[in-house]
């Protein structure tokens, strides 16, 4: 589109019309073209910009996908990104807490209801580990993988079942990968604090058979 250069206030200004917007506009307000050196985008950086929103929300499974893969072949990258800019990630996230309180609800919310197994495993973490009662050698990972297969029972066979302490933490029982069971929620309930309880759930090794994880 053609370009015009006018005099703004002593200087001269140069314009560009937008082929998106049919709007004249600075030439700064146009991006460089990474495909042809020296030349600006026939688009101005607010179409652009728009333009890539909307399609992304058009295409979000694509996108996912290829964020996805492009995050597991940077692991390294961001494993070390994260350790170096711990107190900036926390104070940007801690701004947009404050500053998104209704999308914050909303996010936790819709967490919660689609991750009820993460939810319930970081619980009973916090819980054992305010008692001092998760080893130095628990195993986070497989921890967490009790509590997936619980709510995975409760999606394929209906009812409610628990991720229960065989020795229960407290009568001195270890937040522990081998001290955790799959148990019916109503057996759980009866079972209570009991130590050598008839109550016999699934155990780690149990739960990776029915899953089909070994």
């Amino acid at each position: 589109m053609w370009h015009a250069k006018v005099k703004h206030r002593g200087s001269i200004m140069e314009l560009k019309v937008c082929t998106k917007c049919k709007e004249e506009k600075d030439i700064k307000e146009f991006s460089w073209n990474n495909k042809a050196k020296g030349y600006r985008n026939s688009w101005c950086k607010i179409c652009r910009k728009e333009y890539k929103k909307q399609h992304r929300q058009d295409n979000s499974e694509l996108y996912k996908e290829r964020d996805r893969k492009r995050y597991e072949n940077n692991l390294e990258y961001h494993k070390e990104y994260r350790q170096n800019n711990k107190e900036s990630r926390k104070k940007l996230s801690r701004q947009w807490r404050i500053n998104n309180k209704k999308q914050k609800k909303e996010y936790d919310k819709q967490y919660q209801m689609n991750n009820p197994d993460k939810i319930n495993a970081n619980a009973a973490n916090r819980r054992a580990t305010k008692r001092n009662q998760t080893p130095a050698n628990a195993d986070k990972k497989k921890i967490r993988y009790m509590y997936y297969v619980a709510h995975k029972m409760r999606e394929i066979y209906g009812g409610e079942y628990h991720v229960d302490h065989i020795i229960p933490i407290s009568k001195g029982g270890l937040h522990h990968q081998n001290n955790l069971q799959v148990l019916d929620s109503i057996a759980n309930m009866k079972k209570g604090t009991k130590l050598n309880s008839e109550y016999k759930g699934l155990t780690l090794k149990e739960c990776q058979k029915i899953m089909g994880d070994i």
